[in-house]
């Protein structure tokens, strides 16, 4: 009989919680990408704005108008004066430093205006973070306080929805476990940012879509989809979408779910386009949203028009199209390293050894059955997980290309990050499982724990060196 602290999806909140610890200390402040940024929102929903403010400037002898909010002086000088480092590589703080800056005052009286962008999305993203940041408030508490609050809000939330994930998921609960505690994993949720809910929730999604899919119940006739389990699916769904609808298109795993789980042809497909129905309304809503509050606003990376870059991309596809496979041929390889660590402003980079070995582990982990029954994947299925994977990337980058194409005859798609991709991984453990080639071994998920303790060390020293030493 298996200890209960071995099982998988305690391993993995064990070893989350100690290692976001961690990360939640050893990162200064504001040095995770546009964290300062996501403070700025969470503050200005907590005073009840769901708008944002505008300022024009001359800049360079031209009127632009900027997006932001009016904020307590304290939070914008706390992370200005953290903003040095995210633009030196050779910047370096020290803990005294940042014990000294826990006494930085908010300064809710003093109100100054910050700009900064409009997100591609709600306020859901920080649903915790923004009564506590409320409560906070209310007590004058220093920023760095709030910062450090937030983060472990932000883990503790990501810690809990992934313990869930693997508990559902009906196979490969080391692997979900391995992908779960992947160093930029817990880097994006021991800090202040959108990523940590939606790589949560992207796992959660697979995880219970997985089980409707693949758990073990014969006849599958006779265990038919309720009506409770549509509405969990549904809401899952939702909850991802108000995070980033840039990962919609994972509404097609809908079909691994086998026909003879749906009271007829006519249920499954009225079931789906609920799904799909409820997954196209939010993403029209935040597109309309996003451009009512950002009428007459510039990018900060461009001040190039995005509905003449659309009209671009929609009139020459095929030039469109060699962009994006021109930028994945490129930085691809980057994008694969950063998937499994990238630090402070994405300065420091995992060591590429150890974003090979991750790499190897999770293909290993796919073909390698650790005394579980093999997992029967359909031709079909492999190609439905190929595909959604496939236009995930291919929106995120399309919405990257709308925001931060600076240059009209620009060689690359700017700014995708390789973080991006970690939503993405549960679906290789499902594509490269084949049942010919599963071993039995229960060696293999002790292995992968590890591995990910090797990958958070390796990580941390990295981390320290970047910013202490």
């Amino acid at each position: 009989m298996e200890y209960r602290i071995l099982k998988p999806q305690n391993l993995f909140l064990l070893l989350c919680l100690v290692a976001g610890m961690a990360m939640v200390f050893i990162n200064p402040p504001f040095q995770t990408s546009d964290e300062g940024s996501h403070f700025y929102k969470i503050y200005g929903y907590v005073e009840g704005s769901l708008n944002f403010k505008k300022i024009t400037v001359n800049k360079e002898g031209r009127s632009l108008t900027f997006s932001g909010q009016i904020l307590p002086s304290g939070i914008v000088r706390a992370v200005s004066l953290y903003g040095e480092m995210s633009l030196d590589a050779g910047k370096k703080t020290s803990f005294n430093k940042t014990v000294k800056m826990l006494s930085l005052p908010l300064e809710k009286d003093k109100k100054v205006f910050i700009a900064y962008p409009v997100p591609f999305y709600m306020p859901f993203a920080y649903f915790l973070s923004v009564p506590l940041v409320w409560v906070l408030s209310l007590f004058n508490s220093p920023p760095l306080f709030m910062l450090y609050a937030c983060r472990l809000c932000s883990l503790l939330t990501y810690a809990v929805i992934v313990y869930y994930a693997i508990k559902i998921v009906p196979f490969k609960k080391h692997m979900f476990a391995f992908i779960g505690l992947l160093p930029m994993a817990v880097y994006t949720a021991a800090s202040v940012s959108a990523d940590g809910m939606t790589n949560a929730l992207a796992l959660l999604f697979c995880a219970y879509v997985f089980m409707l899919a693949y758990k073990k119940e014969t006849p599958l006739s006779e265990c038919l989809i309720n009506k409770k389990q549509m509405f969990i699916l549904c809401l899952i769904f939702f909850l991802l979408m108000l995070c980033k609808f840039a990962y919609f298109p994972l509404v097609f795993m809908f079909f691994l779910i086998p026909s003879e789980r749906f009271k007829s042809h006519q249920s499954r497909y009225l079931s789906f386009c609920v799904l799909f129905g409820l997954g196209m309304i939010q993403v029209c809503f935040l597109l309309v949203y996003h451009m009512f509050v950002t009428q007459g606003i510039v990018s900060f990376a461009s001040t190039l028009d995005k509905t003449e870059l659309f009209i671009k991309a929609v009139m020459h596809p095929l030039s469109y199209m060699l962009l994006v496979f021109r930028t994945i041929l490129i930085n691809g390889f980057g994008y694969l390293v950063e998937s499994i660590g990238s630090f402070g402003w994405d300065t420091v980079k995992i060591p590429p050894v150890f974003a090979a070995a991750s790499y190897a582990v999770l293909f290993a982990g796919a073909v390698v059955n650790c005394g579980e029954q093999a997992l029967s994947v359909r031709f079909k299925d492999r190609i439905i997980l190929i595909i959604s994977a496939l236009l995930s990337v291919f929106v995120t980058m399309s919405v990257c290309y709308l925001l931060f194409t600076y240059m009209p005859a620009q060689k690359v798609i700017d700014n995708f990050q390789g973080r991006y991709l970690l939503p993405l991984l549960p679906l290789g453990l499902v594509v490269f499982s084949f049942k010919k080639f599963c071993f039995k071994t229960n060696v293999f998920r002790y292995f992968t724990v590890i591995v990910s303790c090797i990958l958070m060390i390796v990580s941390a020293v990295e981390i320290v060196k970047r910013f202490y030493i």
